[in-house]
């Protein structure tokens, strides 16, 4: 995402996801040796699964597993969008799989996601919850909210779909629990909020909190019928095809299909007990996933969703590198050099953002400017306008940043005539006006004039 312009809305980029991002861990030969006997344990105790766990953990894997990259390694390989499935536990939260425990907790995939957003803080990366179990939703969503705590600093939570410049280096809060409306501060706490039909593609208007709502498509069938990884193939072409026109919000596609295991007939009915696996519909669609994103002739913004990334299809046909390559049309096209040219304005619910997207100067719906660091939304430097109905901020022609409410100037930086020819937000977090090389006004040593 580095070289993608900051004042890019999220829903017009490309975003690689995984689905059933933490089941990597069955691939594990430590996580094997220390919880393999307890999972098929707890599988064991299932009536309608328990012929499953005779088969042994070998086969039983292939059944639950849709990823072999450790969450640290989907990441680097591209992956920004990370599908978590959780339950409560004694000690907070724990990764599951449908009704199966991961043996893993929460906290050492979050602790993965900012060690990378540490080191890459060009990224963002979406992560959604999905409760697996039958807990009351309010309650695991309050006390998700509790969990996340130590992560707040870095996390966007608010229920809207953000510019990249706001959340690079950051964490965006993706929430398919509950809506938590009675929780105290729902509207900048609770997320993108996500209400999924069930095995469909559907569209739908979801309300979020605060008054809002979000438009949003999905392709999720995920238990295709009959003649199954050519249905899914059809499913994943037509949801490019028919939906890349429109002002979606969100548009997620998920390629990821399993046909989970049946009674079988006899002990050597072995495909009714397997299913058709995760692995088998990836080795199959995977590869074919570059010329089905091409059926999105419009170049929208699409998150699709994958099982095993990185082990099928190379070269022109990994889907990945596929998915990141429909970005090639932000990079640097709107803006994103730092620089507001003199006659130009900043827009009211916009930014200017520095460079390498760590800053930004945000002429707020409150009528304050104000320098922010993306990474934790630390306020640098602000105009003090707030709530005195500003309605424009403009680097106007005689070199004057003005801040207006209608035509009264409410704060301005005091460089008219000054021959300034340039606003630049910087990588070091200074907002700053320049005349050729001479600095007239800087966020960290003036204040507006009044």
């Amino acid at each position: 995402m580095r070289d993608i312009s900051s004042d890019t809305s999220l829903r017009d980029i490309s975003i690689p996801g995984t689905h059933d991002s933490a089941t990597h861990v069955l691939g594990n030969a430590a996580w094997i040796a220390a919880n393999a006997a307890a999972f098929l344990a707890v599988l064991a105790a299932s009536t309608v699964m328990a012929p499953v766990a005779g088969l042994g953990f070998a086969r039983v894997r292939k059944i639950f597993q849709a990823q072999t990259l450790n969450i640290r390694e989907q990441l680097d390989f591209g992956v920004r969008f990370l599908d978590l499935r959780i339950n409560r536990s004694s000690s907070g939260f724990v990764m599951h799989h449908g009704p199966m425990p991961l043996f893993t907790e929460l906290s050492e995939v979050l602790s993965d996601v900012a060690g990378f957003l540490a080191d890459n803080p060009s990224e963002t990366v979406l992560v959604c919850f999905k409760r697996e179990n039958t807990d009351d939703a309010l309650d695991v969503l309050r006390d998700l909210l509790a969990y996340l705590k130590p992560f707040e600093p870095m996390m966007f939570a608010q229920g809207r779909i953000p510019d990249l410049g706001e959340v690079r280096g950051r964490i965006v809060f993706v929430n398919r629990i509950t809506l938590g409306a009675s929780i105290p501060g729902a509207e900048d706490k609770c997320g993108i909020y996500l209400n999924f039909a069930d095995n469909q593609t559907f569209t739908a208007e979801i309300e979020q909190n605060g008054a809002r709502s979000l438009d949003v498509v999905v392709q999720d069938h995920y238990q295709p019928p009959a003649d199954a990884i050519s249905i899914k193939k059809a499913d994943i072409f037509d949801a490019y095809a028919s939906f890349s026109g429109g002002a979606f919000d969100m548009r997620m596609n998920f390629a990821s299909a399993n046909i989970p295991p049946a009674m079988p007939k006899s002990l050597n009915d072995l495909g009714a007990v397997v299913g058709t696996t995760p692995g088998t519909f990836a080795e199959a669609i995977n590869p074919a996933l570059p010329e089905l994103m091409r059926q999105n002739k419009e170049g929208a913004g699409w998150i699709t969703m994958m099982d095993y990334v990185g082990q099928f299809g190379a070269g022109n046909n990994e889907p990945v590198a596929s998915a990141i390559a429909m970005n090639k049309q932000w990079e640097r096209l709107s803006g994103g050099t730092g620089t507001l040219p003199i006659d130009h304005e900043i827009p009211q619910g916009k930014a200017l953002f520095s460079p390498n997207g760590s800053w930004r100067a945000e002429f707020q719906a409150d009528g304050n400017v104000v320098v922010y660091r993306n990474v934790d939304h630390f306020a640098m430097h602000a105009s003090e306008t707030y709530n005195q109905g500003a309605t424009r901020a403009i680097f106007q022609s005689d070199g004057n940043f003005v801040i207006y409410s209608g035509d009264t100037p409410l704060a301005s930086t005091g460089t008219k005539g000054l021959n300034a020819d340039r606003l630049v937000m910087q990588d070091d977090g200074c907002l700053v006006i320049y005349a050729g090389e001479n600095i007239l006004w800087s966020s960290d040593m003036d204040t507006y004039v009044r």
